[in-house]
This record gives structure tokens, C-alpha cells and sequence, in this order.
């Protein structure tokens, strides 16, 4: 089943308050946000070590009688930037540096997402979010700017909507959702 041509129906957006002129009005869409894979301040591999370093968790647990070490990870990839991508950064041509970083933060809905909602108003919705839902959370109670997140947002029909969200929620389980089905 081919089902790209679904992707003309997506957008991302980045989750800062100046995003807002460019959503559309009275669209019903499923949005979800996700962590950005912004790596726009300095060099490329300093800068996802320090992504996987904030955004990686995980409980390492030794005992002195235990013959192995359990470690769960909950998020991301706490390890170091290695291997073939690490090479290929460190010998990326400095003239692509932007087309990578952009292709990486639109990508950033290959993240887990954090919360998944529906709008019939993607805008309205969008400015609730800021003022007192799942931005300001980050904002007021985790000190993450917008900046950090990006919105994607997946448009359909007005009677689908709430289905779709649901199913989401319930397969994915966001960590952010309060709402569970």
C-alpha cells in the first residue's frame, strides 16, 4: 500500500508564539508536539551530544552480587554521538550545514510525541496551547521555551478527527496527554 501522498495533507510548524500567522483557520486537524531536533548554535556533533545528554533518560541500577547492569531508558539515546554519523558530520561540506539542520528540525516528528491532540482550528488551538496547555506547562513548570518543540499538524476530515486523536492516545500513549483514550 503506498500511502505517502496522505504526507500532502501534513505540515510542521516550530512552536514559537510567531508560528501562529502561518496556521490556517477552521481546518480540523490532529497535531502533535514533539521535541525539536534543532542543532542550529555550533558544531554539529556538540551539539547532539548535548541533545542526547538533556533529552536522553534513563535508571542504570548495579548491585555487587548481580552479574549484569539493568538499565532502562525511558527517552532518547543518552550515549555520545558515534560511529559512521558522527564521521560523516565531522566531514560535512560547511555550505550543507543549513540544508541539514533544517531537513533534521521538519524531521523532528520521527520523535515520540508528546502530547497528541484535535483541533477544528489549528490557530485558536495553537494560542490555548501558549497561554495555559501544553507550551506554557513546559514553560512555567519544566523551563523549556517553545523554541525546544514543534508542532506537526495532520489534516482530514472534520468526522474523523476525534477517532484518529483517540486511536493515537491510546496506541502511543503521549506522556504529556492526560486524557487516555
Amino acid at each position: 500500500m503506498e500511502i505517502s501522498k496522505l504526507l500532502q495533507n501534513c505540515r510542521v510548524y516550530t512552536a514559537v508564539q510567531t508560528t501562529t500567522e502561518l496556521l490556517p483557520q477552521k481546518q480540523p486537524a490532529i497535531y502533535a508536539f514533539y521535541e525539536a531536533l534543532d542543532f542550529s548554535r555550533g558544531e554539529l556533533p556538540n551539539e547532539v551530544d548535548a541533545f542526547v545528554t538533556k533529552n536522553g533518560r534513563f535508571v542504570a541500577m548495579r548491585q555487587d552480587n548481580w552479574p549484569f547492569d539493568l538499565r532502562i531508558t525511558f527517552r532518547g539515546n543518552p550515549d555520545r554521538f558515534k560511529g559512521e554519523g558522527l564521521r560523516l558530520s565531522k566531514e560535512l561540506n560547511q555550505a550543507d550545514l543549513p540544508s541539514v539542520r533544517e531537513h533534521l528540525l521538519f524531521l523532528s516528528f520521527f520523535n515520540e510525541p508528546l502530547y497528541i491532540g484535535k483541533t477544528e482550528d489549528l490557530k485558536v488551538r495553537f494560542r490555548a496551547h501558549n497561554d495555559n496547555g501544553f507550551l506554557w506547562k513546559m514553560k512555567n513548570e519544566f523551563q523549556r521555551p517553545p523554541g525546544e518543540f514543534v508542532l506537526m499538524a495532520y489534516f482530514c476530515e472534520e468526522g474523523l478527527v476525534r477517532l484518529i486523536e483517540s486511536v493515537l492516545i491510546q496506541a502511543i500513549n503521549p506522556a504529556f496527554c492526560d486524557q487516555k483514550s
